[in-house]
């Protein structure tokens, strides 16, 4: 896997959606930072290892000063990075993991690289500088995706009375399914969006807020279960519906869906689980098959949505 080419996959899928071309330097700079890492191994050249931590230093500031356009609506200018970095810790705006990561490179390696004016680093620091950047970028560049994708579903959301009726009395668990059944009609429309996984996310998840009434989300800055990962986890009341989004194949996802959702409905009280199978390949309309499941704290409902076209067996 070459990571490198992830985030440029990152930045294009960005680019599309909105003109953020300082983006590009990013990229650019993680490249070089790599190549400085072999020619300084290569060569023997310990100074290009400081040059690799600083390259990855600039990265980080681009992704920050690049985020924080999207994020506050208007231009870093020559503010300085601390005022930016304070910026994103000091406002709920970002998930717990992208804050654990910016804490983590800016100590191990922004910090100390930009005031120790004399400090010398060795391949292992610039090796463990690159793969630290890399993950940060990744992760940062994924969430930003995941806005502008909410976004532009929340501007292009057009109000469905039809809808609304339909979902009015019933549970939200129902009214999920039936407003992800209307969303893929919707996206029928559009040729069917070959989505990235954090799109795909960030415009179920302003659909869903947009056509379900009083339906909120939690999300890693409200974390719903410690050490367990979820897509989306809606709630209304004392209502709560776990969302596992999945591209691909009925055959191929079912068993592991079922075992994911089983493992996160084990520790979350009254919960149903819904797993959403995404395929812009078929343009078909979307079925749903649903299973009781049974647990140490009672039992569950669980939907598996997919193309009704798309095999079961």
């Amino acid at each position: 896997m070459n990571l490198s080419e992830l985030i440029k996959d990152k930045i294009e899928a960005i680019q599309k959606i909105r003109s953020l071309r300082d983006l590009y330097f990013i990229s650019d700079h993680i490249e070089r930072a790599q190549i400085l890492l072999i020619q300084g191994r290569n060569d023997g050249d310990s100074e290009k290892f400081t040059e690799s931590i600083l390259r990855n230093n600039l990265a980080f500031e681009a992704i920050l000063r690049e985020a924080y356009l999207l994020y506050k609506g208007e231009s870093s200018g020559k503010m300085p990075l601390a005022q930016i970095e304070d910026y994103f810790l000091k406002n709920p705006i970002l998930s717990n993991k992208i804050m654990n990561e910016l804490k983590r490179y800016r100590e191990q390696w922004r910090n100390e690289s930009t005031h120790a004016y004399s400090a010398k680093y060795d391949e292992h620091d610039a090796f463990f500088s690159v793969i630290s950047l890399l993950g940060f970028a990744h992760i940062f560049l994924s969430e930003m995706l995941r806005k502008l994708a909410y976004d532009i579903e929340k501007q292009e959301y057009l109000y469905d009375k039809e809808l609304e009726q339909k979902i009015k009395e019933q549970s939200l668990f129902e009214a999920i399914i039936h407003s992800l059944i209307k969303w893929t009609s919707n996206i029928s429309n559009q040729q069917f969006l070959n989505l990235s996984e954090a799109e795909l996310i960030g415009r179920i998840e302003a659909f869903l807020h947009s056509s379900i009434p009083r339906v909120s989300f939690f999300d890693e800055k409200r974390p719903l279960a410690d050490n367990l990962h979820f897509d989306l986890v809606a709630y209304r009341g004392s209502e709560i519906v776990v969302l596992e989004i999945k591209q691909g194949h009925y055959v191929n996802i079912y068993d592991r869906a079922i075992i994911q959702l089983d493992r996160m409905l084990e520790f979350v009280d009254g919960a149903s689980g819904i797993c959403f199978i995404y395929n812009h390949k078929f343009k078909d309309d979307y079925a749903y098959d649903t299973v009781s499941r049974k647990y140490k704290r009672g039992s569950s409902e669980i939907a598996i949505l997919h193309p009704s076209s798309m095999d079961p067996g």
